[in-house]
């Protein structure tokens, strides 16, 4: 092949590559494509800001949750629980893929939670308030909510909560 045609190929390839990604994405992530409509279906105000104790994530870290045992649970983050908190992160799915009203929180994005899981404290699962199903986005979020921490692991589900949640989208404003 001469070098004109080598060039006109791999471009080719390139240009076949890069339309089989974009299918790819458009079947497996719509929500990349859907950012704009996911942004503004999840715009709520936000609560007096106030009236929330702010929860930073090292903070949080600092728990812990082994098998069969209770969880450790620092003096400070225990007292928190019942208390109104604002925390920032990123949404991750629980059950659904695109809408939820039960879902975790992470300090960072994630890609596939099933593959690379981040550990019990790096996660706080969140209810929405009233049971509301809102969408699954992927810029950061601010969740106001009651905190709780597990005391005894009989009837938690996760090593922190928070409870009748509102989540604003801090991408827009």
């Amino acid at each position: 092949m001469a070098q004109g045609s080598t060039s006109a190929y791999r471009r080719c390839l390139w240009i076949r590559w890069a339309i089989f990604a974009a299918i790819v994405l458009a079947i497996f992530c719509p929500q990349i494509f859907q950012r704009q409509v996911f942004s503004r279906a999840l715009n709520a105000p936000a609560p007096a800001a106030h009236a929330y104790l702010p929860l930073p994530w090292e903070q949080l870290h600092q728990g812990r949750w082994e098998t069969n045992q209770p969880p450790a649970m620092p003096t400070a983050i225990a007292a928190l629980s019942g208390r109104p908190v604002a925390i920032s992160g990123y949404l991750l799915p629980l059950h659904g893929a695109e809408e939820a009203a039960d879902l975790f929180l992470a300090q960072r994005p994630g890609g596939c939670f099933f593959c690379n899981p981040p550990g019990i404290a790096d996660v706080v699962l969140v209810h929405v308030a009233r049971g509301k199903k809102i969408p699954l986005v992927s810029n950061p979020v601010c969740v106001y909510g009651r905190f709780h921490a597990a005391t005894k692991g009989g009837n938690d589900e996760s090593l922190y909560e928070i409870h009748d949640a509102t989540v604003v989208n801090l991408t827009d404003r």
